[in-house]
């Protein structure tokens, strides 16, 4: 019973993730949407955060700072990514202003349990007007990734515990597709939870309906 109890938390009782709406990241004229939710069937609200920088034509790449929170045993009191608290951190441990910290995603990539966030950080002589940035306007991506590995107060950001800091230039995707196999494991899983809890409201039933006939047949 317990098991099946556990089961369930995930998929009544989830927390940050997974996101049933689409997450906004940044102020102002910078304001985009850094994660679309297949959940939320509202309109995007914002323009893509793709829009804020100039990727590679073929790949559609960009050289960013990747940071995944383990959200197993930090994120009990969060209902969304605290966006603020995040960039606070950021900004001061790596001495930059906050508004040049760019949040590009906040994207669950399909689990319960992991939340990944893709940001850069604009150089000081940077017009944040000129859109979209190109990868000159920005403060080195890797050496950003490499000062913050060496930061030992950073295995936490925004009371969220940090699993790894990464460079990559493979951006997550706005919307995440869970592959068919998944939804098919879900499914599955779904049905056995239910019919679980089927035949045992059935063998309470008949039980009861049993216990009641044995009292009627008592002298």
């Amino acid at each position: 019973m317990r098991f099946f109890a556990v089961l369930l938390v995930p998929l009544v009782f989830a927390e940050i993730c997974p996101m049933d709406k689409h997450a906004i990241c940044n102020t102002g004229h910078l304001s985009c949407t850094c994660s679309v939710s297949q959940e939320d069937e509202a309109p995007v609200p914002e323009i893509s955060c793709n829009a804020l920088i100039a990727r590679d034509l073929e790949t559609g790449n960009f050289p960013v700072v990747s940071v995944e929170f383990d959200l197993n045993n930090s994120a009990e009191a969060l209902e969304e990514f605290p966006e603020d608290a995040f960039r606070d951190k950021i900004s001061s441990s790596l001495r930059v202003d906050e508004e040049d910290v760019i949040v590009l995603r906040t994207s669950c990539v399909g689990t319960d349990d992991t939340l990944t966030i893709q940001f850069v950080i604009l150089k000081k002589d940077t017009n944040s007007s000129a859109l979209p940035f190109a990868i000159e306007d920005l403060i080195d991506a890797e050496s950003i990734a490499t000062r913050m590995k060496a930061m030992g107060h950073l295995s936490q950001i925004a009371n969220l515990d940090v699993d790894t800091i990464e460079y990559t230039e493979e951006l997550v995707d706005l919307e995440f597709e869970p592959s068919n196999l998944e939804l098919i494991f879900k499914a599955i899983l779904l049905a056995l939870i239910f019919g679980f809890f089927f035949v045992l409201g059935v063998w309470k039933l008949t039980k009861k309906g049993d216990e009641y006939a044995d009292d009627l047949q008592k002298p």
